[in-house]
């Protein structure tokens, strides 16, 4: 995932961002200007990123400026994305083929949170959105290149299914 931190990032003004050294942790947020879900998201991901201090690179999926309305603040910046396998803009730097980064990354419904760990060059999740209901603070997990899921409820149920299984000695399994 070293393509990630060669993204061409821009601010709300279309100045040029770039990752910082620091960032460890990047939220990929795909969403669009016709998305209810994408837009009752947003302040959630809005909160949770300045209260984390992470980045979020918005990318619209349908290539509209509006997309962006109501992700603003220093954690968020987008993607310049140009629909079709087109890589490159009139000036001749390069601009995310959005199709091939939505087929990269497996995207296929709205809104979609993909966490990348910049550190590791790992992709760590793809349910960004579904790990943030479930887990309140996912972003040391993340850290550490894990999903950020919950084990712990999983693991009782778990036990719970061996000791049915093997009527109550696990060993056996």
């Amino acid at each position: 995932m070293r393509a990630v931190r060669a993204l061409r990032l821009v601010d709300e003004r279309d100045a040029p961002r770039a990752f910082g050294e620091a960032e460890d942790v990047a939220l990929l947020y795909f969403t669009s200007k016709d998305c209810g879900a994408c837009k009752r998201f947003a302040p959630t991901l809005m909160a949770f990123a300045k209260a984390h201090d992470v980045r979020v690179v918005a990318i619209a999926c349908d290539a509209s400026s509006t997309a962006y309305a109501g992700l603003d603040g220093s954690n968020f910046t987008r993607v310049r994305v140009r629909e079709g396998a087109v890589a490159s803009d009139e000036d001749g730097t390069s601009v995310v083929a959005l199709n091939a980064l939505l087929r990269a990354l497996s995207i296929r419904f709205l809104p979609t949170l993909v966490v990348v760990n910049l550190k590791l060059d790992v992709v760590v999740t793809d349910w960004g959105r579904t790990v943030m209901s479930l887990n309140s603070n996912p972003l040391p997990a993340w850290r550490r290149g894990e999903s950020g899921l919950i084990p712990n409820p999983m693991r009782a149920f778990m036990k719970g299914i061996e000791q049915c299984a093997y009527g109550g000695d696990s060993s056996a399994a």
